[in-house]
């Protein structure tokens, strides 16, 4: 089983909609942010009429299939403070709080997924690159190896990476 994964709503929903959440669930322990669990990943299936049973994180936390973890509002300060305004702007609220438990340290060999490239680049530019991992590369790890679309690929992961590493040398994104 690979170690604790803290992942981004997007790929619990796409794990959903590629029918492998479960699974990944199973082979993985799976992490989110309080305000992923209970905010952002409110996946609404029109066709079921209501948030998808197998993505209700609630109730899989109640159930302890997966676990929860809170940053304090310090800490996602200390983390927003790291970077200007504009670049602040392109991060969500959950990756906010996930990236600030990574900063902090607050979750020892954790990776963080994620294919919104700004959420990679930040990982990047706060010196925590070797706490990310592609869902491509998850799914690989795990054997539930998929076709997936360009922002989940290791390539793109990789590649936003070296973006937020050049973006700490020069300073872009950062105050």
């Amino acid at each position: 089983m690979l170690k604790c994964v803290l992942v981004d709503s997007n790929i619990i929903i796409e794990a959903h909609e590629l029918g492998i959440w479960e699974k990944l669930i199973d082979k993985v322990e799976i992490s989110v942010s309080s305000i992923v669990a209970h905010t952002e990943s409110l996946f609404y299936s029109k066709k079921e009429g209501s948030i998808p049973g197998p993505i209700n994180l609630k109730r899989l936390i109640t159930e302890g299939k997966i676990k929860e973890f809170s940053a304090t509002q310090d800490e996602i300060a200390v983390f927003l403070n790291t970077f200007d305004s504009v670049f602040v702007e392109s991060l969500h609220d959950g990756e906010n709080e996930s990236l600030a438990l990574i900063m902090h340290k607050k979750l020892p060999d954790t990776f963080f997924c994620s294919s919104d490239a700004a959420a990679i680049k930040a990982l990047a530019m706060i010196e925590c690159s070797e706490n990310g991992i592609s869902f491509e590369k998850m799914l690989k790890k795990t054997g539930l190896q998929q076709k997936l679309r360009r922002q989940f690929t290791e390539k793109f992961f990789q590649d936003a990476l070296k973006l937020g590493s050049q973006n700490l040398i020069t300073g872009q994104g950062l105050k």
